[in-house]
Parts: C-alpha cells; sequence; structure tokens
C-alpha cells in the first residue's frame, strides 16, 4: 500500500498472484491488513487497466474499510 497527497491507496496489483487475482489468496491477504490504519482517511482503490478485477474484490475492501 502506498501513501501520497493525504489520499491513502490501496494498489490492487499488491493482490495479484501470478498476474491473476485470485479469490483465496486475496481473501487471506485482506485479512492480514490492519483496517484501522485507513480510519478516517480518504482512500482510492486502484486497479490495474491489464488485468480484469472483478467487482467482488472492490466490495471486500470496501467492506472492510466501513
Amino acid at each position: 500500500m502506498k501513501t501520497g497527497n493525504k489520499i491513502e491507496i490501496i494498489d490492487l496489483n499488491d493482490f495479484l498472484s501470478d498476474g491473476i487475482l485470485k479469490e483465496k489468496n486475496f481473501k487471506e491477504k485482506i485479512e492480514i491488513i490492519d483496517w484501522k490504519n485507513y480510519s478516517n482517511k480518504k482512500v482510492l482503490i486502484k486497479g490495474c487497466a491489464s488485468v480484469p478485477i472483478p467487482t467482488w474484490a472492490y466490495m471486500m475492501i470496501t467492506a472492510k474499510l466501513t
């Protein structure tokens, strides 16, 4: 995860396994994140133009942030 311009950035490239987003690995990775670090901050969830990101991935991260 990166920080810049007072906006926290969650880059979905950080969740790729072998160049794709695999649900099992994704779920494991989001469980170890300390979501309190994003409390009361603006957060940008950044997808990748070259790799399709399923809607459920955005929804799961959004749910963790709320």
